[in-house]
C-alpha cells in the first residue's frame, strides 16, 4: 500500500464535494454571436444557443434552416 501524509487525507476529508445548484445541461451551452452558421449561412444572433462544427466552424443548436424543413 502506498503511503499517504496525514494531512492530505485530513484536507480531502474537509473538502466539500457537494454539487452546485446549477444542473449540468447549463454547462454545454455555447454562444457565438456574429459568427457564421456552416449549416444555413445565417448569421449566429446573441440569443441562440450553438454547438462547434469541425475545428472552426459553429452551427445553430436548432437551425432555423433545418426548422423550416419539416413538414
Amino acid at each position: 500500500m502506498k503511503y499517504v501524509p496525514r494531512r492530505l487525507i485530513v484536507e480531502l476529508e474537509s473538502k466539500d464535494y457537494t454539487p452546485n445548484d446549477r444542473p449540468a445541461s447549463d454547462d454545454s451551452y455555447a454562444h457565438a454571436p456574429g459568427r457564421i452558421c456552416e449549416k444555413c449561412q445565417r448569421p449566429i444572433e446573441v440569443d441562440q444557443i450553438a454547438r462547434r462544427h469541425g475545428e472552426s466552424g459553429w452551427v445553430h443548436d436548432l437551425c432555423p434552416e433545418a426548422a423550416g424543413r419539416r413538414e
